[in-house]
């Protein structure tokens, strides 16, 4: 094999490399994202067993967010809440961001932007909902800057090539497992709050 033979082999089997510290970045913010998430699961069950929470505490509307209709169908339609999905989505930006750190591949790229897109989408439709209900959601402000600080890498720092088919399902994958593990970690999440006087499990 020629120089130049070698040369074209090693672009071809190679992406472009994508600096360590920008895939750091983006997995610690999915982490983030997954913890906070977490912690806003664990808020809802004790708001809807009547307990308060520090949503409660600093004046924010989470309530009307987690309790609105279109949050009440997700979470009936899916079996997992609205803060549980965020769950999902920041395990899955994390491990799409970390598996990239052991394989330069082009489909991972696809991954993690389809998932920054994704999560982006989600931020926009909470806000209109919340907006719709004329309610601010202050822990949701925290979501909305892990997501857009996650989006905002993916797509403006180089990552090399990207495979969005491949990528799609790689990230579709990421949020089954996610998600199939989240469902028999929170099936016991009411899906009323006690106020009503009827508290689902």
């Amino acid at each position: 094999m020629t120089e130049l033979e070698r040369d074209v082999s090693a672009d071809t089997d190679n992406p472009d490399r994508t600096p360590m510290g920008v895939l750091l970045a983006l997995a610690s913010l999915g982490a983030a994202q997954a913890l906070w998430a977490a912690f806003q699961w664990y808020e809802l069950g004790e708001m809807r067993r009547g307990g308060e929470t520090l949503c409660d505490l600093v004046g924010g509307g989470c309530g009307v967010a987690w309790n609105s209709p279109a949050a009440t169908a997700i979470h009936e339609a899916t079996g997992l809440p609205v803060a549980a999905w965020g769950v999902v989505w920041g395990v899955a930006a994390a491990a799409a961001a970390l598996f990239r750190l052991k394989s330069e591949r082009n489909e991972l790229n696809g991954a993690i932007r389809l998932l920054a897109a994704a999560g982006v989408l989600a931020c926009l439709a909470l806000t209109v909902l919340l907006l719709q209900n004329g309610a601010i959601c202050m822990t949701c402000l925290v979501t909305y800057g892990l997501v857009l600080g996650y989006a905002a890498i993916a797509f403006w720092v180089p990552l090399g090539g990207v495979d969005w088919a491949l990528g799609a399902a790689i990230a579709a994958g990421f949020c089954a497992v996610v998600f199939g593990l989240a469902l028999l970690a929170g099936r016991d999440t009411p899906t009323e709050t006690a106020q009503s006087g009827s508290v689902e499990v």
